[in-house]
């Protein structure tokens, strides 16, 4: 009904390598580029400064640099790695540098260039305490050029040779790039929104189709267990009921002997045993709780008495240690495996002993073993479905463990060996 799982195999082919480390290699490209910009047009502007904060007439070989202009050819060094960060820390970046900005000889291309960075991945109200902050920062680096004298401003063109100026933009120029240099840096900044954006939508669509595809996975499902009980119930338990009522009326007819008597009853508590246990696989199958009846190692003792009373020849060994600390579900297994293991004694091997060891703790595990003698001089049994060995193991590989069947030296061994779960 379901198509078989197909576990999911790695590529690691080179090709699939290189493209998946692709983004990273061209991000620390992109990021180093960024750093050499900053640094570049940091050093430019503390340079400047310093030149413009000389005495006239001085060569500039023989003047030591102010301290200020030292303290910002630091800054100018080392700020511009906070790039790096930007994708981590935007906010943190953004406000420091912008800072420094304020208080230091310094530009404010870092912070710009960090600011998209803020409008990706924060909110609307870091975004505007960032841009306002930015624009604090670009602010003042523009008074800080207007504020120097004409000839020692960033883009004047001067002669090498004579040092005369030769060309000298005109202050709007300076707010006129310091206005777009902003507005780059915020339309970079929605662009990047509007980018992450649409890839949470793409996510969250991912998202929610992957939710559908396991709730309907689930009501498949569920809807299937509804049918199989309504099947088991209609046939199963009914055909239970029957049984139970004939052999009430075999043990209540009158001129049955004892020993009919005695049979019918048990086939009547049996029959009510399996109803009972039917309820429980019923009430599993639709609700998805556990309604089975729970079984302890107490419970498997009562089974085997059971078996002893309608005529098993059984030779058993239990011994379990702190039994009562084991889960239900490796006691259950413990008992629906013995349970089976008889049963199919009984029907291949009728009359003949039965062995059944079972030794447990929680340092070793369990160790299950059920021998029987093979009839007709130790040929092996006939083929049958072998849904019973089948659901065994299944059982035992679910709690971890493993089980073998077949024939051992004459007999038939069923070998189980089973990991010890708390309760």
């Amino acid at each position: 009904m379901y198509p078989p799982y197909v576990p999911h195999q790695a590529d690691t082919s080179p090709t699939t390598f290189l493209r998946r480390i692709a983004p990273s290699v061209w991000s620390v490209i992109g990021s180093l580029a960024l750093v050499a910009l900053c640094f570049a047009s940091s050093c430019l502007a503390v340079v400047y400064l310093d030149m413009a904060g000389r005495p006239a007439g001085l060569d500039a070989a023989t003047v030591t640099p102010l301290p200020l202009s030292l303290v910002g050819m630091l800054v100018a060094f080392l700020v511009p790695w906070t790039v790096f960060l930007r994708n981590v820390a935007p906010v943190s970046v953004v406000l420091a540098t912008s800072a420094l900005s304020l208080l230091l000889p310094y530009d404010a291309v870092t912070p710009l260039v960090c600011l998209p960075a803020v409008f990706a991945r924060r909110s609307t109200r870091a975004v505007a305490g960032c841009t306002a902050a930015v624009a604090a920062a670009v602010t003042a680096a523009t008074w800080r050029q207007l504020s120097l004298a004409e000839e020692y401003r960033l883009f004047t063109l001067r002669d090498p040779v004579t040092g005369q100026v030769d060309g000298v933009l005109p202050a709007p120029v300076y707010v006129v790039l310091g206005v777009l240099a902003l507005g780059f840096s915020v339309g970079i900044g929605f662009w990047r929104r509007a980018v992450a954006g649409r890839r949470a939508v793409v996510t969250l669509t991912e998202q929610h189709s992957a939710e559908t595809a396991v709730l309907q996975d689930r009501i498949t499902r569920q809807t299937e267990r509804d049918e199989i009980a309504r099947e088991v119930h209609d046939t199963v338990a009914h055909s239970l009921s029957q049984i139970a009522l004939q052999a009430s009326v075999l043990e209540t007819a009158a001129g049955t002997s004892t020993e009919v008597r005695d049979a019918a009853a048990r086939i009547r508590a049996s029959a009510r045993q399996a109803g009972t246990e039917l309820r429980g696989v019923l009430t599993t199958l639709r609700t998805g709780a556990d309604g089975l009846t729970p079984v302890s190692f107490d419970d498997l003792g009562g089974l085997l008495l059971s078996l002893h009373d309608q005529g098993a020849r059984i030779n058993s060994t239990v011994l379990v240690s702190e039994g009562h600390t084991a889960a239900t579900v490796l006691t259950r297994a413990c008992y629906r495996i013995v349970q089976e293991s008889v049963t199919n004694a009984l029907k291949h091997a009728p009359g003949l002993p039965i062995d059944i060891v079972l030794r447990g703790a929680p340092a070793v595990g369990v160790t299950l073993t059920v021998r029987n003698a093979l009839p007709d001089g130790g040929a092996t049994p006939a083929a049958g479905t072998r849904s019973g060995i089948t659901g065994m193991t299944e059982r035992a590989q679910a709690l971890g463990g493993s089980l073998t069947a077949g024939p051992v030296e004459g007999r038939w061994v069923v070998d189980a060996h089973l990991p010890w779960h708390h309760a």
